[in-house]
Protein backbone atom coordinates (compact mmCIF):
# COMPACT_ATOMS: atom_id res chain seq x y z
CA UNK A 1 0.00 0.00 0.00
CA UNK A 2 1.53 3.30 -1.03
CA UNK A 3 1.41 5.89 1.76
CA UNK A 4 0.74 9.54 1.84
CA UNK A 5 4.68 10.70 1.22
CA UNK A 6 4.85 8.72 -1.78
CA UNK A 7 1.83 9.41 -3.28
CA UNK A 8 2.83 13.05 -3.57
CA UNK A 9 6.01 12.43 -4.33
CA UNK A 10 4.67 10.14 -7.61
CA UNK A 11 1.82 13.15 -8.35
CA UNK A 12 5.08 15.98 -8.25
CA UNK A 13 7.04 13.52 -10.62
CA UNK A 14 4.15 13.50 -12.73
CA UNK A 15 3.69 17.09 -13.05
CA UNK A 16 7.34 17.85 -13.99
CA UNK A 17 7.36 15.30 -16.70
CA UNK A 18 4.39 17.13 -18.08
CA UNK A 19 6.11 20.14 -17.69
CA UNK A 20 9.32 19.17 -18.94
CA UNK A 21 7.23 17.74 -22.12
CA UNK A 22 4.92 20.44 -22.96
CA UNK A 23 6.05 23.76 -21.40
CA UNK A 24 4.59 25.58 -23.96
CA UNK A 25 1.52 26.16 -23.13
CA UNK A 26 1.52 24.02 -19.09
CA UNK A 27 1.32 27.26 -16.90
CA UNK A 28 -1.41 26.92 -14.50
CA UNK A 29 -1.62 23.60 -12.14
CA UNK A 30 -2.02 20.57 -14.41
CA UNK A 31 -4.59 17.72 -13.23
CA UNK A 32 -3.54 14.10 -13.62
CA UNK A 33 -5.07 11.31 -12.87
CA UNK A 34 -6.15 7.52 -13.94
CA UNK A 35 -7.30 7.42 -17.81
CA UNK A 36 -10.73 6.29 -16.61
CA UNK A 37 -11.19 8.96 -13.78
CA UNK A 38 -10.04 11.80 -15.62
CA UNK A 39 -12.63 10.94 -19.13
CA UNK A 40 -15.74 10.48 -16.37
CA UNK A 41 -14.95 13.51 -14.62
CA UNK A 42 -14.68 15.42 -17.71
CA UNK A 43 -17.97 13.70 -19.02
CA UNK A 44 -19.94 13.91 -16.28
CA UNK A 45 -19.09 17.54 -15.67
CA UNK A 46 -18.82 19.68 -19.06
CA UNK A 47 -20.17 16.81 -21.08
CA UNK A 48 -17.07 16.31 -22.99
CA UNK A 49 -16.52 13.40 -25.29
CA UNK A 50 -13.19 12.18 -26.95
CA UNK A 51 -13.47 13.75 -30.28
CA UNK A 52 -9.52 13.74 -31.71
CA UNK A 53 -6.54 11.67 -30.66
CA UNK A 54 -2.94 10.71 -31.63
CA UNK A 55 0.29 9.86 -30.79
CA UNK A 56 3.54 11.66 -30.41
CA UNK A 57 6.57 9.69 -29.56
CA UNK A 58 4.50 6.91 -27.49
CA UNK A 59 2.58 9.46 -25.49
CA UNK A 60 -1.11 9.45 -26.32
CA UNK A 61 -2.43 12.97 -26.91
CA UNK A 62 -6.38 13.33 -27.05
CA UNK A 63 -8.95 16.22 -27.37
CA UNK A 64 -12.44 15.88 -25.75
CA UNK A 65 -15.03 18.32 -26.34
CA UNK A 66 -18.84 19.13 -25.43
CA UNK A 67 -21.55 20.45 -27.71
CA UNK A 68 -20.63 23.93 -27.02
CA UNK A 69 -16.90 23.41 -28.18
CA UNK A 70 -15.47 23.73 -24.83
CA UNK A 71 -12.59 21.23 -24.75
CA UNK A 72 -9.73 20.06 -22.93
CA UNK A 73 -6.12 18.68 -24.01
CA UNK A 74 -5.50 15.38 -22.61
CA UNK A 75 -1.73 13.65 -23.02
CA UNK A 76 -0.12 10.66 -21.22
CA UNK A 77 2.77 11.41 -19.11
CA UNK A 78 5.37 9.35 -20.97
CA UNK A 79 5.52 5.96 -18.91
CA UNK A 80 2.54 6.21 -17.64
CA UNK A 81 0.18 4.44 -20.34
CA UNK A 82 -2.65 4.42 -17.40
CA UNK A 83 -2.63 8.32 -16.66
CA UNK A 84 -3.92 11.46 -18.45
CA UNK A 85 -3.14 14.96 -17.07
CA UNK A 86 -5.10 18.09 -18.41
CA UNK A 87 -2.35 21.01 -19.42
CA UNK A 88 -5.24 22.93 -20.83
CA UNK A 89 -8.59 23.61 -21.63
CA UNK A 90 -10.41 26.36 -23.44
CA UNK A 91 -13.51 27.06 -25.72
CA UNK A 92 -14.51 27.68 -29.61
CA UNK A 93 -13.47 24.09 -30.32
CA UNK A 94 -13.87 23.90 -34.35
CA UNK A 95 -13.16 21.59 -37.23
CA UNK A 96 -12.18 21.94 -40.51
CA UNK A 97 -11.07 19.94 -43.37
CA UNK A 98 -7.25 18.95 -41.94
CA UNK A 99 -7.36 21.25 -39.38
CA UNK A 100 -9.16 21.56 -35.87
CA UNK A 101 -8.44 24.59 -33.34
CA UNK A 102 -9.76 26.00 -29.91
CA UNK A 103 -9.10 29.07 -28.04
CA UNK A 104 -7.27 28.32 -24.68
CA UNK A 105 -8.65 30.11 -21.43
CA UNK A 106 -5.58 32.45 -21.93
CA UNK A 107 -6.72 33.62 -25.03
CA UNK A 108 -4.36 31.93 -26.93
CA UNK A 109 -4.59 29.37 -29.46
CA UNK A 110 -4.46 25.80 -29.69
CA UNK A 111 -4.27 24.19 -33.47
CA UNK A 112 -3.82 20.54 -34.58
CA UNK A 113 -3.05 20.30 -38.33
CA UNK A 114 -3.60 17.07 -39.75
CA UNK A 115 -2.19 15.06 -42.87
CA UNK A 116 -4.09 12.86 -45.39
CA UNK A 117 -1.46 9.69 -44.40
CA UNK A 118 -2.49 10.46 -40.17
CA UNK A 119 0.78 12.64 -38.71
CA UNK A 120 -0.23 15.68 -37.65
CA UNK A 121 1.36 18.95 -35.68
CA UNK A 122 0.46 20.51 -32.73
CA UNK A 123 0.95 24.54 -32.77
CA UNK A 124 0.35 27.01 -30.09
CA UNK A 125 -0.49 30.85 -30.54
CA UNK A 126 0.71 32.54 -27.42
CA UNK A 127 -1.80 35.49 -27.13
CA UNK A 128 0.53 36.98 -24.53
CA UNK A 129 3.81 37.12 -26.68
CA UNK A 130 2.43 36.84 -30.32
CA UNK A 131 4.55 33.98 -30.85
CA UNK A 132 4.02 30.39 -32.92
CA UNK A 133 5.52 27.04 -31.02
CA UNK A 134 4.99 24.04 -32.76
CA UNK A 135 4.81 22.03 -29.87
CA UNK A 136 4.84 18.46 -30.76
CA UNK A 137 4.04 16.01 -33.68
CA UNK A 138 3.20 12.76 -34.23
CA UNK A 139 1.28 10.36 -36.41
CA UNK A 140 -2.12 8.17 -36.05
CA UNK A 141 -4.40 11.38 -35.44
CA UNK A 142 -8.19 10.53 -35.92
CA UNK A 143 -11.29 12.19 -35.36
CA UNK A 144 -13.66 10.17 -33.57
CA UNK A 145 -16.26 12.51 -33.13
CA UNK A 146 -17.17 15.10 -36.17
CA UNK A 147 -18.05 17.92 -34.97
CA UNK A 148 -19.71 19.37 -38.02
Amino acid sequence: MINKVTTYLIFIWIVAVVTAAYPTFVQGQVICNERAAILESLDNSYGEKIAEQGLDEGSLIVITVNLQGKWSLLLTPKGRPNTFCVPITGSNWTQEENVSNGIAYNGSVLTIVQNDDGTWNMIYLDKNTGNIQNVTKGYAWERVLNLK
